[in-house]
């Protein structure tokens, strides 16, 4: 009986409040929509250990596309610095290694859009092993992993 109580404290606030009410289910159907879109594109995430392991033995490269002083400020050792314009245009000329193998894009953080957005141009041309580093450039520093400053 007390969960039926609850639910019409619910409906008279969503009746008093009909502008909030709406303005939540477009916030609500808004992030859903973004999940969808997100697990379409099929981008994935991987952890700094793992993709270091995978592109060391399999052959791979990390792709910063942070400022050009961020990435002299210290990166991912062998990482290539690309501008996003460059991906974002489909300018790929930097990028030397094969379609199948791994690429990771490397930004501040993982929810970074422009690198969701880089990951997507590579994958619609066919880098198909492409991942965003989990918890991005940010992580890496918090967790003192030694970075390259050359």
């Amino acid at each position: 009986m007390e969960s039926l109580e609850q639910y019409s404290e619910y409906i008279e606030f969503a009746k008093n409040h009909y502008l909030l009410t709406i303005g939540w289910l477009i916030c609500l159907g808004y992030v859903i929509w973004t999940q969808i879109i997100i697990l379409k594109d099929r981008i994935g995430f991987i952890d700094f250990a793992k993709a270091t392991l995978d592109i060391n033995h399999n052959g791979g490269v990390f792709i910063d596309i942070r400022k050009p002083e961020e990435f002299k400020a210290g990166h991912i050792h062998g990482a290539l610095d690309i501008a996003p314009e460059m991906l974002l245009s489909g300018n790929f000329s930097r990028i030397t290694c094969n379609k199948d193998a791994k690429i990771v894009v490397v930004s501040h953080t993982n929810d970074d859009t422009q690198a969701y957005n880089c990951a997507k141009a590579l994958k619609k041309s066919g880098y198909q092993n492409t991942f965003l580093l989990r918890g991005g450039m940010l992580d890496l520093q918090s967790s003192n992993i030694p970075l390259s400053k050359k």
